[in-house]
């Protein structure tokens, strides 16, 4: 069952995608990224870490339901999310080629796998997964815009990835068979979309109009979800999302903001196709194969030159931009084409490649190659807006003249967590393989990595540095009130002694005992003495209690700062 991607009434437009090319395969993941609040869930949710002070050790238990919410474990139709680490490592396990692939850390880091000394492994970084769509029931992925088009996918695959810094990555894996071109780049094009932009998105088709999962059991299509954007509103300063969406991550309240996403309004766009160009003529070979090429690679988006690798039948394309990664494979006919046009500019292949197998590579090692890209892109994305709200604090403190230990910690924590990020989760390099490193260097060149983490390192170091001053200055006004109290409390001391001790007889009589000349003189130097140390005394009490914090910060036992949600806290 297909729909029409154009209306009835447009002939030419039927035409049109007669003549187009149509793939072979088409298989794309949607790939949502999203920041999760830790603090807020972990306030809103007690119940899943009991007595645990690493956020990543009560996932399992927020995820499974156990964090005292009402909603069922999991949508209509489909079973909840559970756990998916890898647990055999054979060699014919798919655990094998995948943690091989990559370099020894990337393997501790981003792999979800019980090979630890103990459950609570403290490498393991990244929580994998999964719901199982049970044979012999199909899930589809649909949609449809106002303009009458719309196209509708077989979801093959459904995962989610939650790391340690509250990073989470919605991964929605589609495809389809024998499919022409207009309704390969429909897919890819529209159902990516999360929220319309504005009105005339919706009206002009560049947003659909409906979105919905559909589960098929035999001749039975049950609706799980779907979305038609009649009333969409922000939730505070967050955009809608639709039920599609929040309906797959039904453990996060998205009304209370316990998420947000991190990117724009489209998700990321993950794709593999296999064109088939036997039925598109010589003369077409130049327009409508050259534009279904420009369109699926790039998605209209702005980008550089693809990545061509050269196989004796067949051709392979890379393309990347800052919203896509797509690899499209062209057939003998295209590639015997393309290979004398363009073999000028071909970059040498391999002879380990010749029997590269692409589709594979595609759904293992590239799809988690572009996964832990689009992670470090989020963290970044998520690191910068903390540091926002952090500089904010440090504003509101440094008006009010006084650092609060809160800001304090969150300056602490912020530089602590970068530092994991920048040596421990941050590598340039990732895999054993120069080529496959060439690709992961050119996706992260897209996203911006390395200028995000330098702008980061910079602002975090003009905030430790403010940090510093600050407290040097108070340091300083401190050493200043000590040895202000100190002359004035060690004056009175030694000029006590110094008389008392070294002046006798006349002037004892006189000023001591009072004998010599009357009492006035015995009681004018009572009376100055008393008052010179009850003026000290009351000029030490008023520096210590204009200053009390600091002193019962000195006092006090050291206790950990309770930790609260920025976002919300904003």
């Amino acid at each position: 069952m297909r729909i029409s991607m154009v209306p009835e009434s447009s002939t030419a437009a039927r035409a049109e995608i007669a003549t187009s090319p149509s793939f072979e395969r088409l298989h794309t993941y949607f790939l949502f990224p999203f920041a999760l609040d830790k603090e807020a869930i972990q306030a809103d949710h007690p119940q899943a870490w009991p007595g645990k002070t690493r956020w990543i050790d009560g996932l399992d238990s927020w995820i499974a339901g156990h964090s005292g919410r009402s909603t069922s474990q999991g949508m209509a139709g489909l079973g909840p999310w559970k756990r998916s680490s890898y647990s055999k490592f054979d060699l014919d396990s798919p655990a094998y080629s995948d943690l091989l692939f990559f370099h020894s850390i990337i393997r501790h880091v981003f792999f979800d796998t019980n090979i630890g000394r103990h459950a609570d492994d403290q490498e393991n970084q990244l929580r994998c997964y999964t719901i199982d769509i049970g044979a012999p029931a199909r899930l589809w992925f649909e949609g449809s815009d106002a303009l009458g088009r719309g196209a509708r996918a077989e979801v093959t695959d459904l995962r989610l990835y939650l790391s340690a810094q509250g990073i989470g990555v919605l991964s929605v894996g589609v495809s389809a068979g024998a499919i022409d071109a207009g309704q390969a780049l429909w897919i890819n094009r529209r159902l990516r979309k999360l929220y319309p932009v504005d009105a005339d998105s919706i009206r002009q088709g560049r947003t659909p109009n409906w979105l919905a999962l559909r589960l098929e059991r035999g001749s039975q299509v049950e609706t799980v979800c779907e979305e038609r954007f009649q009333h969409p509103e922000m939730v505070g300063f967050y955009p809608p999302l639709p039920n599609t969406i929040k309906s797959l991550l039904y453990f996060a309240d998205y009304s209370r903001e316990e998420y947000e996403p991190v990117l724009d309004e489209n998700m990321l766009v993950y794709s593999y196709g296999e064109l088939d160009t036997s039925s598109v003529s010589n003369r077409e070979i130049g327009t409508a194969l050259e534009s279904t090429l420009e369109d699926f690679l790039y998605l209209g988006h702005k980008h550089a030159e693809a990545t061509k690798h050269l196989f004796s039948a067949a051709t392979v394309l890379f393309g990347f931009t800052a919203h896509s990664c797509s690899i499209l494979w062209l057939g003998s006919v295209t590639a015997e084409k393309q290979d004398v046009r363009d073999r000028a500019y071909a970059p040498p292949a391999a002879a380990a490649q010749d029997n590269l197998e692409v589709c594979r590579t595609f759904h293992t090692r590239y799809y988690l190659m572009t996964v832990v890209a689009l992670f470090y892109r989020a963290v970044l994305l998520d690191f910068h807006e903390r540091s926002a709200l952090v500089s904010r604090r440090l504003l509101q403190d440094q008006q009010s003249g006084r650092l609060t230990l809160p800001s304090i910690t969150m300056v602490n924590e912020l530089r602590t967590e970068f530092l994991n990020f920048s040596s421990y989760w941050h590598f340039d390099d990732i895999s054993c393989k120069e080529t496959d490193n060439d690709l992961f260097r050119r996706l992260c060149a897209e996203y911006k990595i390395g200028d995000m983490k330098g702008i980061l390192a910079d602002e975090l170091r003009h905030m430790a540095e403010f940090v510093y001053n600050f407290y040097q200055l108070r340091n300083t006004e401190a050493v200043n009130r000590l040895a202000m109290l100190s002359l004035i409390f060690g004056g009175g001391a030694v000029l006590t002694g110094f008389f008392g001790m070294n002046f006798g007889r006349e002037f004892g009589q006189f000023f001591f005992e009072g004998e010599s000349g009357g009492a006035f003189g015995h009681y004018f130097m009572v009376i100055l003495v008393c008052s010179f140390v009850f003026a000290s005394l009351a000029l030490g009490t008023f520096v210590v209690l204009r200053n009390w914090r600091e002193y019962l910060a000195i006092l006090s036992p050291p206790k950990k700062a309770d930790s609260s949600s920025l976002k919300r806290d904003r």
